[in-house]
């Protein structure tokens, strides 16, 4: 029917056949013209597809966590004597936006003890790490770490570091007078030395705890430039049998350990009885 009618309108114009071709085009352009007018509304509106229907991932918003952050990790201490202890504080703050907690704080050493002030620290907090290092008996330079484990994922363990130099002061050679057993006739004079290893020394003064035992000085050693100074230990004839105990202190005019304690010890055997 529509055929019949658009071939009696075409042939109704009496219009030449290169004429109606081109009304032909113009119908078929214009056709083409509004669907794809259409096609670009709908795409318009229609809702944008989700990360699931496009193949995309999903993203999460970030999930908040402890941040555990100490502004001086490392501590060190300088040139001490062996007779200090050496103390200090470590802070640590929690820089995160949740609660840090602290599981646990441990030493390298047992000489190094360590206290936490608070183990749970909220955001925007601080709280102390004391630590303590015994330096008797050290010398040189000495390095200890010490641990804290938190539930930071990022840094779940936080190493502090303590460090410094000690500096030994004035010392015996030997470390203590022992004469053994002690025969009559034999000598009852031992020699020991007092050293410095870092500065010349003076000596002040020297006592023993029984008068029986006598410490001569023999003055500064030569071209030691008064690092070292020679002494002679002598257990007087008084004491004719048995055991002796005792020590001798030197104190000498060093800033930090200037007293030197040394044992003595010794076995006088009596003479043999006359005939």
């Amino acid at each position: 029917m529509i055929e019949d009618q658009r071939g009696f309108n075409e042939a109704s114009l009496d219009l030449p056949p290169a004429l109606r071709y081109v009304l032909r085009m113009k119908t078929i352009l214009i056709w083409l013209v509004l669907s794809l007018a259409f096609a670009l509304d709908a795409g318009a509106q229609s809702p944008p597809e989700s990360p699931a229907e496009n193949g995309g991932a999903e993203v999460s918003a970030p999930v908040p966590k402890p941040k555990i952050v100490c502004p001086e990790p490392t501590y060190n201490f300088g040139r001490q004597s062996s007779s200090q202890t050496v103390r200090h504080d470590y802070i640590i703050r929690n820089e995160g936006h949740v609660n840090l907690e602290i599981h646990s704080v441990r030493a390298s050493c047992g000489c190094t003890p360590t206290q936490l002030a608070n183990n749970i620290v909220p955001p925007g907090g601080e709280t102390r790490v004391h630590v303590q290092f015994d330096l008797r008996g050290r010398r040189g330079t000495q390095i200890k770490s010490v641990m804290v484990a938190s539930n930071d994922p990022d840094t779940p363990t936080l190493y502090l570091q303590l460090r410094g130099e000690i500096m030994p002061g004035p010392q015996a050679q030997p470390a203590a007078v022992y004469f053994g057993r002690v025969e009559s006739g034999a000598s009852r004079s031992r020699m020991f030395h007092i050293e410095s290893q870092t500065d010349p020394i003076q000596i002040l003064d020297v006592k023993t705890s029984a008068p029986d035992l006598i410490v001569t000085s023999h003055g500064e050693v030569p071209d030691s430039n008064g690092l070292r100074h020679r002494f002679e230990l002598t257990i007087a004839d008084s004491l004719r049998e048995g055991t002796v105990s005792g020590q001798i202190t030197v104190t000498t005019d060093h800033p930090h350990d200037g007293v030197v304690t040394i044992p003595v010890a010794a076995h006088l055997v009596a003479p043999p009885a006359g005939p």
